[in-house]
């Protein structure tokens, strides 16, 4: 798939803003503490903007880009990587309608943030936001925003309902009014339904990973109810089944034998702490390439890129060079992960190009966003393929170097470089000279026994 929208969009493009629902206060408060570390500043501060903009807009006037770059201060390629951040997270949906004057226009529809709870329920939203703020300060978050009740096990309910308190006609509850059924149609033709943020990853068995645990004493029914939570890691972190199985046995009670989901998470997290500051050297080799020829050293790298994780693989060579990932570099393989652009095998590919044949200490964002829409651009599907096209492409950078250079010899003027006379091996300093006049020549010995008698 490749992402061409980025080169389809320019300042010029107008956009209108709409929105699902009012944000309130407390989603606010989410907005600040959980989303932002994800989303990143630019992201947060256009999310706001449009907010403000559909606020204060109830007649969907179109605006265009050019008012978003200038509030901003950023460029193009920042506002879309913004936009995508806030799409991927679920507060944002990009529509493109089609007009009588065949311009496009984008309809940014507008998500409030969820409520504490549910998202630290949503397993990908709070396992990004673990490996972002790190445990200590997740953990303090979770305790201060998930609101505490009171226990009321023991507590009998003595409560009226609605009915006992206020008085409703019958005939209104049979028969609803008009205006009740056009409000409530209103409410019916909006999809406000929270974007998912997992999506469907085709490289996991979770049918095996059952099979896995179901020798063991974990509760399968917890494991499916966190279902969306397991794929999430897998998507991230590249891990197979039998790795899951032993994490999740770690993870369970075994009073109770439930799949305790914030352990799970924790563990996962330690797991990828203890990889990150390993120094493995070795890489693992299990597929085969042969649609392109490739020499023995290439045909390896390529089933290195094929088996490992991104973040895994930039372990594996961070590792081998006694290196360690920073912060930057995890948030930048996350994000290009998510755009679902290109498969893991290119993004590793990417991230070798960088490190290895570039010799860059790091990952850097704008460099790898770079290479990423180009090789998008060029259809790169797999290891080989991205191997090929780095070839080629030096290949062409060579030729028209070479090119270059020999236009220039071959242009440049020919000159031919003439001595002066005096250097000449047949220099005579008499050949066509004149005789000198004899006045002249007495004018001139008078002038000189002058010039001898003043000095």
């Amino acid at each position: 798939m490749v992402d061409s929208e980025l080169r389809n969009i320019n300042p010029n493009s107008g956009f209108i803003v709409t929105a699902t629902e009012y944000i309130s206060d407390l989603q606010r408060k989410t907005l600040d503490l959980l989303y932002q570390p994800i989303i990143g500043p630019v992201a947060y501060a256009l999310f706001n903007i449009l907010w403000r903009m559909e606020f204060d807009n109830d007649k969907f006037q179109i605006k265009n880009n050019f008012e978003l770059l200038s509030l901003l201060n950023i460029d193009l390629s920042q506002l879309y990587d913004a936009r995508v951040k806030l799409e991927g997270s679920g507060l944002l949906k990009t529509y493109i309608q089609e007009t009588e004057s065949l311009n496009k226009i984008y309809v940014y529809k507008l998500f409030p943030p969820l409520n504490a709870r549910a998202f630290f329920k949503d397993d990908l939203l709070s396992v990004t936001l673990l490996q972002i703020i790190g445990e200590k300060q997740y953990y303090a978050l979770g305790t201060k925003l998930i609101k505490k009740v009171y226990d009321d096990d023991n507590m009998k309910d003595i409560s009226k309902n609605f009915l006992d308190v206020f008085v409703v006609k019958k005939n209104d509850l049979s028969n609803t009014p008009n205006v009740t059924k056009k409000i409530r149609a209103n409410f019916s033709n909006q999809n406000d339904t929270k974007q998912q943020v997992v999506r469907d990853v085709k490289d996991f068995d979770f049918n095996l990973l059952l099979d896995i645990l179901g020798q063991s004493y974990v509760n399968l029914d917890s494991v499916k109810k966190s279902h969306d939570l397991i794929l999430s890691e897998h998507l991230l972190y590249g891990i197979d089944e039998i790795s899951i199985s032993r994490l999740i046995e770690k993870a369970t009670n075994i009073s109770t034998n439930i799949l305790d989901v914030n352990k799970f998470k924790l563990l996962v997290s330690r797991q990828f702490e203890r990889a990150n500051n390993s120094n493995a050297n070795a890489f693992q080799t299990v597929t085969k390439s042969d649609d392109i020829k490739l020499n023995a050293a290439e045909q390896s790298l390529v089933k290195s890129a094929s088996f490992y994780s991104p973040i895994d693989f930039l372990i594996k060579l961070k590792g081998a060079n006694k290196g360690y990932i920073s912060a930057n570099e995890e948030k930048t393989l996350r994000d290009l992960v998510h755009r679902m652009v290109l498969p893991k095998e290119v993004i590793n590919m990417i991230t070798y190009h960088i490190l290895v044949d570039q010799d860059h200490a790091s990952l850097n964002k704008s460099l790898v966003d770079t290479i990423a829409n180009d090789w998008a651009k060029h259809d790169i599907s797999n290891a080989a393929e991205a191997i090929k096209y780095i070839r080629n492409r030096k290949d062409s950078i060579k030729n028209k170097f070479n090119k270059k250079s020999f236009n220039k010899n071959n242009n440049r003027k020919q000159i031919k470089e003439s001595l002066p006379d005096w250097a000449r091996d047949d220099y005579n300093p008499h050949k066509d000279s004149k005789p000198i006049d004899k006045d002249k020549k007495r004018q001139l010995e008078l002038e000189l026994e002058e010039l001898d008698n003043n000095q």
